[in-house]
């Protein structure tokens, strides 16, 4: 950034990637402006006056001391002009200048954080577990339009999501019996035996 000392004119059609399409077009590139291009041509830098739409009055950076003549010869230049999201020609500075200051304005945007990854959808649950799930999803989805008619779109996806992941959470947690494999008829005829060979023993070791 700084005292260019040059005027840009109108831009060029091979300009277009230094160059926006707001330029102070009042007078013609000067020999320094050629310069000025040149050099941001060379390495790859956009002029930013010239990338947001501004007052042609309020364009213009150095005023001749008989206050005639006006000009745009201070730049700011950068090759992250995607990082700005304005430019600016201050228009009242208390200091003793020809010059007027000018600015720039960063991005300010935090990036976003990651949505948090949930452990709970990672849990294995079997064939029995995920016919309990889609059960209870039917039943709280059936009065889904009552329960979120005062939510905006994002209440309404929380809500899906804490009803999905509350469902999930419970049956998961829920403990199912093992399965069995033996009818109730074969326990019992195995109970019997068992019986019967403790009351052999017993009836053994008295004879002894």
């Amino acid at each position: 950034m700084g005292d260019c000392n040059g005027q840009l004119g109108e831009r060029r059609p091979e300009e277009k990637k230094v160059l926006g399409p707001f330029t102070y077009s009042n007078k013609p590139r000067s020999r320094n402006g050629e310069h000025i291009t040149n050099f941001a041509l060379e390495n790859n830098l956009t002029i930013l006056n010239t990338m947001f739409r501004k007052n042609k009055k309020n364009m213009w950076t150095w005023i001749s001391p008989d206050g005639k003549t006006k000009n745009q010869i201070d730049f700011i230049m950068t090759n992250r002009n995607n990082y700005f999201t304005n430019f600016s020609v201050i228009k009242k500075l208390n200091f003793n200048t020809n010059h007027k200051l000018i600015r720039a304005e960063l991005a300010s945007n935090q990036p976003k954080k990651p949505r948090p990854r949930h452990d709970l959808f990672n849990t294995k649950l079997g064939k029995h577990q995920l016919e309990q799930i889609t059960i209870a999803l039917i039943d709280k989805f059936t009065d889904y339009e009552s329960n979120t008619k005062e939510f905006g779109t994002r209440g309404r996806y929380n809500w899906i999501e804490n009803t999905i992941k509350t469902q999930i959470q419970l049956i998961a947690n829920t403990k199912t019996e093992p399965k069995k494999w033996l009818t109730t008829n074969t326990t019992k005829l195995l109970e019997a035996r068992n019986h019967l060979i403790s009351t052999k023993d017993t009836q053994t070791e008295e004879k002894i």
